[in-house]
Protein backbone atom coordinates (compact mmCIF):
# COMPACT_ATOMS: atom_id res chain seq x y z
CA UNK A 1 0.00 0.00 0.00
CA UNK A 2 1.14 3.47 -0.86
CA UNK A 3 3.99 2.34 -3.10
CA UNK A 4 3.33 4.73 -5.96
CA UNK A 5 6.66 4.03 -7.64
CA UNK A 6 5.92 0.32 -7.91
CA UNK A 7 2.36 1.05 -9.06
CA UNK A 8 3.66 3.44 -11.72
CA UNK A 9 6.12 0.86 -13.00
CA UNK A 10 3.35 -1.73 -13.22
CA UNK A 11 0.97 0.65 -15.00
CA UNK A 12 3.59 1.54 -17.62
CA UNK A 13 3.22 -2.04 -18.83
CA UNK A 14 -0.59 -2.09 -18.69
CA UNK A 15 -1.21 -0.97 -22.26
CA UNK A 16 -3.33 1.87 -23.58
CA UNK A 17 -6.86 0.65 -22.99
CA UNK A 18 -9.49 2.61 -21.11
CA UNK A 19 -8.88 0.78 -17.83
CA UNK A 20 -5.11 1.29 -18.00
CA UNK A 21 -5.57 5.01 -18.71
CA UNK A 22 -8.05 5.29 -15.86
CA UNK A 23 -5.64 3.58 -13.48
CA UNK A 24 -2.76 5.83 -14.52
CA UNK A 25 -5.01 8.85 -14.06
CA UNK A 26 -6.01 7.74 -10.59
CA UNK A 27 -2.36 7.29 -9.64
CA UNK A 28 -1.54 10.77 -10.97
CA UNK A 29 -4.41 12.24 -8.96
CA UNK A 30 -3.30 10.51 -5.78
CA UNK A 31 0.16 11.96 -6.32
CA UNK A 32 -1.31 15.44 -6.75
CA UNK A 33 -0.61 15.75 -10.50
CA UNK A 34 -4.10 16.93 -11.39
CA UNK A 35 -3.19 18.18 -14.87
CA UNK A 36 -1.91 14.73 -15.87
CA UNK A 37 -4.87 13.06 -14.19
CA UNK A 38 -7.30 15.25 -16.12
CA UNK A 39 -5.59 14.41 -19.42
CA UNK A 40 -5.60 10.68 -18.71
CA UNK A 41 -9.21 10.62 -17.45
CA UNK A 42 -10.26 12.50 -20.60
CA UNK A 43 -8.45 9.91 -22.74
CA UNK A 44 -10.04 7.07 -20.76
CA UNK A 45 -13.48 8.61 -21.27
CA UNK A 46 -12.83 8.83 -25.02
CA UNK A 47 -12.07 5.10 -25.01
CA UNK A 48 -15.33 4.29 -23.22
CA UNK A 49 -14.47 4.26 -19.52
CA UNK A 50 -17.78 4.83 -17.77
CA UNK A 51 -16.15 6.03 -14.54
CA UNK A 52 -14.09 8.80 -16.12
CA UNK A 53 -16.73 11.55 -15.94
CA UNK A 54 -17.11 11.23 -12.19
CA UNK A 55 -13.35 10.98 -11.78
CA UNK A 56 -12.91 14.22 -13.74
CA UNK A 57 -15.35 15.94 -11.37
CA UNK A 58 -13.40 14.59 -8.40
CA UNK A 59 -10.11 15.86 -9.83
CA UNK A 60 -11.58 19.31 -10.35
CA UNK A 61 -12.82 19.41 -6.74
CA UNK A 62 -9.45 18.18 -5.50
CA UNK A 63 -7.60 20.72 -7.62
CA UNK A 64 -9.59 23.51 -6.02
CA UNK A 65 -9.37 22.19 -2.46
CA UNK A 66 -6.60 23.44 -0.17
CA UNK A 67 -5.71 19.89 0.87
CA UNK A 68 -6.46 18.36 -2.52
CA UNK A 69 -6.11 14.61 -2.27
CA UNK A 70 -8.65 14.15 0.52
CA UNK A 71 -11.39 14.27 -2.12
CA UNK A 72 -9.78 11.50 -4.16
CA UNK A 73 -9.18 8.97 -1.41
Amino acid sequence: RGDYTKAGDYLKKAGSGAEALYSRAMLAALQGDYAEAKTLFTDARAKGCRYADEALRMVERARQAPDGVRYIR
